[in-house]
């Protein structure tokens, strides 16, 4: 075959993942709150501290029918239980107290299989309900290659090579052969006349023997890995993959051969690089696990040309740290979703990790094609990349931060030969600082320059003293409000915040840190107060807090937006680094001993919509049970038969956000942003108070009232709540509970209803909700619902839901959610109220939970709720065992009847003994006959009620 280089036509590359043989990818499904695609019977899950066994592990999840496939780092692996290995000298003596430390995470951090259709996410949250051995558990992400499709053919040779000034970075430094670099990909082309002199040997393996040399568990890893191949008996050597070329085509803009007489040079020039494969088919099942073999091996550097917008992982980031701690310098795709500064490119976006954005051969910004936000720290070159192929020869690649990321490893490669005493993250640093200005190029976007970095420069990168400069990277930020830490803020608050920092490289006599608005998109929510910190005599590789600016919130917003901290000093030095704040947020954690839920500023009940398809909140948590509740709960209401409005369809909008008021539990919001067909005129004051009573319930008092102009007729109003109970929805029942109450004694002048939701399948939790109001006139409302009558939500359906009494009940065996409300018995003038009241609990047994929702309904419990006199009412002992003391101190006179009940209103003792000296009334009741448990005292004098719980033990 003739070597030279040809330009080849690529009519089309799509990267959708595909369905690998043993492999199924479950697409994003708003209805279960999945964002991105994750894969199908398979979790991640660390263990508690002690479990760090795959034995040990398979063990402990014994009693359910999955498999414990894979351990993230075995003992034998680990410093922890193999102490020989710390006499390896890649292990640097300031960094082996590290090491041990990220290792213990990754040594209890399996990986499961199971059989069936739960969905991971619901699998997760079984095996954190049920285990109490399982710290956390979550679904695996599916990441992506950062390659975009080309649409056209292109002709080019490598023009992002004199633009990065590396021809003359390799008269200084060539790259060091000892310096590896791992490309953690789809596979690579080994063979490639172009590649196959740069491949870095295994030392410890010997190649084509079928035998684990080294112990790593993974048979000839000898010039490279397949990770795939784990376990199987089968050499892991080769990782050509005949499904993607993508492996190929970044190892050749890192790796090909430089001087050779042969294609195309590599940025790395003579370090020499490992390919691990993390692919099966087209599924890139072992991203992370590439990252942990690249630290085991000891590679100075690995390029990652992957990653996806998806939440924040524990896991993933304990095996960056672990990695970091090892050594490994880690670049990453900073992704390719546009120009979005909110959404997050994993790994680019961990800690320890270099994101790169991408730019054109001009240095222009692609838009469509690249982020600047948090994951993007410097700039390259992606578009029209000439690169080798896996048929032997050579490609043009259109664009994708995946060809743009693995320029700026070469240097990293080029950094790691030149200053071996710069561990990983001075590395990264160093190089994130080696930058051209490319802002004249790209100043017709004032608000795009806030936020990009500089295009990297390798000349720069091998002549610069590392240590000439410092390198500044914050580490948290800590907010106060009135010298209080605060993560949530309202309208008029002064923000004073502190930035925890360590300067990675050299010392500076004087430093300038100036706060700014780096993105908001025009919200004009913050205005910033105190802009400037100077910090003199920052030394060497040392930690420094950056304080204190402050920012006033002006406005309600509930969106993040970036903040920018510029950095310089008197001789010209300047750098900058960004984060995200969010103004106001817009909804608020409740909890007592048993409960955690999450309100929304806008009715959403366990989450807060931020976008379609991203949800802040912790659901509605019930003991170590864990979450039991979708997240599109909330308010709604309707009038006349014919207006519905709700959370639901994003039609509240907050008046006043939790912390305004005089109750710092009241919230309200209004219907203001509901469509002119729909809206009614509402505005809603809800506060949320956990009875003193029992840990089981929760209580929402709401007072609604009539804005409009007009009068309103049969308004109903209450929660609609998707329960997900149990690790399966579709187990789930739900039923009308009015009479598990009959037994009870409900006050006359109420008018109330329950319904409950169970898991059907083994032990577990039941929940339920009562709903109250204090008029008779009044109907309450409660319907049992299955799946197919919200999957069409129509305004009907609606109407039909919340005006039906008790009659809408579906009792069937799937995925359910119910309706809990009242619907006020009279017409509504304008500028009136009504008002109702629900709680929601759990319990192990329905008979509990009855007793539960009647304490939280109808027990008097706080002061609020009582007769303002009740405050005067005071207990002692408390728990009391033989005797019950109280004394009350306003104005008692005349007869007084005292007596004890049980939660139904049961009388068990009763008394007229007192004791009156100047109007403060003492009295006490022999106990010791009663049962310990939880009972109520009542006095009355004068027309005059007191209550207060006590407890007997």
């Amino acid at each position: 075959m003739k070597k030279s280089i040809l330009i080849l036509i690529i009519l089309s590359f799509f990267l959708t993942p595909l369905k690998a043989e043993g492999i199924k990818i479950l697409p994003p499904d708003n209805t279960i709150g999945r964002v991105t695609e994750v894969y199908a019977n398979m979790l991640r899950v660390r263990m508690q501290e002690g479990v760090y066994g795959l034995n040990d592990a398979s063990a402990i999840l014994s009693k359910d029918n999955f498999k414990v496939s894979r351990q993230m780092m075995k003992k034998n692996e680990s410093l922890r239980f193999n102490p020989l290995m710390a006499a390896n000298p890649i292990y640097k003596d300031k960094n082996l107290n590290r090491i041990l430390e990220t290792e213990e995470k990754l040594l209890r951090t399996f990986t499961i299989e199971y059989e069936g259709d739960t969905p991971p996410e619901q699998y997760a949250k079984y095996l954190m309900s049920e285990y109490p051995s399982v710290e956390y558990a979550e679904p695996i992400y599916v990441d992506e290659f950062m390659a975009e499709a080309p649409n056209d053919p292109l002709v080019g040779y490598q023009p992002h090579l004199a633009k990065i000034q590396i021809f003359e970075a390799w008269e200084i430094e060539e790259g060091d052969p000892d310096v590896v670099i791992g490309i953690s990909d789809g596979g690579v082309r080994q063979a490639h006349f172009d590649l196959v002199d740069g491949i870095a040997p295994n030392p410890a393996e010997i190649p084509d023997d079928l035998v684990d040399n080294d112990g790593n568990g993974y048979i000839d890893d000898y010039i490279g890995c397949d990770l795939a191949e784990f376990n199987t008996g089968k050499s892991a050597n080769s990782t050509f993959s005949t499904s993607s070329t993508h492996g190929t085509e970044v190892a050749g803009i890192v790796s090909a051969r430089v001087n050779n007489s042969e294609g195309i040079a590599g940025t790395s020039n003579k370090c020499t690089f490992f390919p691990i494969k993390i692919s099966e088919g087209d599924a890139l099942t072992y991203s992370y696990e590439s990252i942990k073999y690249a630290a085991d091996r000891g590679l100075k550097v690995l390029n990652c040309s992957w990653g996806k917008v998806r939440p924040f992982s524990p896991i993933d980031q304990s095996i960056i740290d672990y990695a970091v701690a090892r050594d490994v310098a880690i670049v990453a795709s900073a992704g390719n979703h546009d120009n979005s500064a909110y959404e997050s490119n994993y790994p680019a976006a961990y800690f320890g990790v270099m994101g790169v954005g991408q730019v054109d051969a001009n240095d222009r910004f692609v838009y469509g094609h690249t982020t600047v936000g948090i994951s993007c720290d410097i700039m390259a070159q992606g578009t029209d990349m000439l690169t080798t192929s896996n048929n032997m020869s050579y490609t043009s690649v259109k664009t994708g931060t995946s060809y743009a990321a693995p320029v700026v490893t070469g240097v990293v490669g080029l950094v790691r030969s030149r200053f071996p005493e710069l561990d990983a993250m001075q590395a990264l640093e160093h190089v994130r600082q080696s930058i051209d200005d490319i802002s004249d190029v790209n100043s017709s976007d004032p608000e795009l320059l806030k936020l990009m970095p500089g295009r990297v420069n390798a000349l720069k990168a091998v002549s610069t003293d590392p240590f000439s400069r410092p390198g500044i990277k914050a580490l948290d930020y800590i907010y106060r409000v009135d010298g209080n830490i605060r993560t949530k803020f309202k309208v008029g608050d002064e923000v004073n915040f502190e930035i925890p920092a360590y300067n990675y490289l050299g010392a500076s006599d004087k430093l300038t840190f100036t706060l700014s608005i780096g993105q908001d998109y025009f919200s004009g929510a913050v205005e910033i107060i105190d802009t400037l910190v100077t910090i003199e005599n920052i030394e060497r590789e040392s930690p420094l807090v950056i304080e204190t600016f402050k920012l006033r919130i002006a406005k309600r917003f509930s969106q993040p937006i970036l903040l920018r901290v510029t950095i310089d000093d008197d001789n010209g030095y300047s750098d900058f680094f960004k984060f995200e704040f969010v103004p106001t947020q817009d909804f608020e954690n409740f909890e007592n001993k048993n409960i955690k839920l999450t309100l929304s500023e806008e009715g959403g009940f366990g989450y807060s919509k931020q976008s379609q398809s991203t949800y802040l909140g912790v659901g509605f948590e019930y003991k170590d049970f864990g979450n039991q509740l979708f997240h599109n709960s909330g308010f709604m209401a309707t009038e006349s038969h014919s207006k519905a409005v709700s959370n639901y369809f994003n039609d509240m909008k907050t008046v006043q956000a939790f912390g305004e008021g005089e109750n710092p539990n009241e919230v309200i919001f209004a219907d203001s942003i509901a469509t002119t067909l729909n809206q009614i005129g509402l505005e809603i004051s809800q506060i949320i108070n956990f009875p003193e009573i029992n840990d089981n319930t929760v209580k929402l008092s709401l007072d609604v009232k009539n804005t409009s102009s007009e009068v309103l007729t049969d308004l109903s109003v209450g929660y609609y709540l998707d329960w997900d109970i149990g690790p399966n929805e579709k187990n789930n029942k739900t039923m009308l509970f009015e009479d598990a109450f009959d037994e009870f004694p409900i006050p006359e002048s109420v008018a109330f209803t329950s319904q409950i939701a169970e898991y059907t399948q083994g032990d577990y939790p039941v929940f339920g909700v009562l709903v109250y109001s204090e008029r008779t006139s009044d109907e309450p409302q409660a319907a049992g619902l299955d799946y197919d009558f919200m999957n069409t939500f129509s305004t009907d359906k609606q109407v039909v839901m919340m005006n039906s009494g008790t009659s809408v009940q579906d009792e069937t065996i799937q995925d359910i959610s119910m309706f809990i409300g009242t619907r006020f018995g009279d017409n509504i003038q304008p500028q009136d109220s009504r008002k109702c009241y629900i709680c929601i609990g759990g319990a192990e047994t329905k008979e509990e939970l009855a007793n539960y929702l009647y304490e939280c309904a109808f027990i008097p419990v706080s002061v609020s709720e009582q007769n303002p006199y009740d405050n005067s009412l005071t207990l002692f002992p408390q728990p009391a065992s033989n005797l019950l003391n109280f004394t009350i101190d306003n104005g008692i006179a005349g007869n007084i009847d005292i007596r004890i009940t049980d939660v139904k209103g049961r009388m068990l003792l009763s008394s007229r003994e007192m004791s009156i000296v100047d109007g403060e009334f003492t009295g006490s009741l022999n106990i010791e006959e009663l049962p310990d448990g939880i009972y109520l005292l009542h006095i009355e004098n004068n027309g005059k009620q007191f209550t207060r719980k006590f407890l007997k033990l």
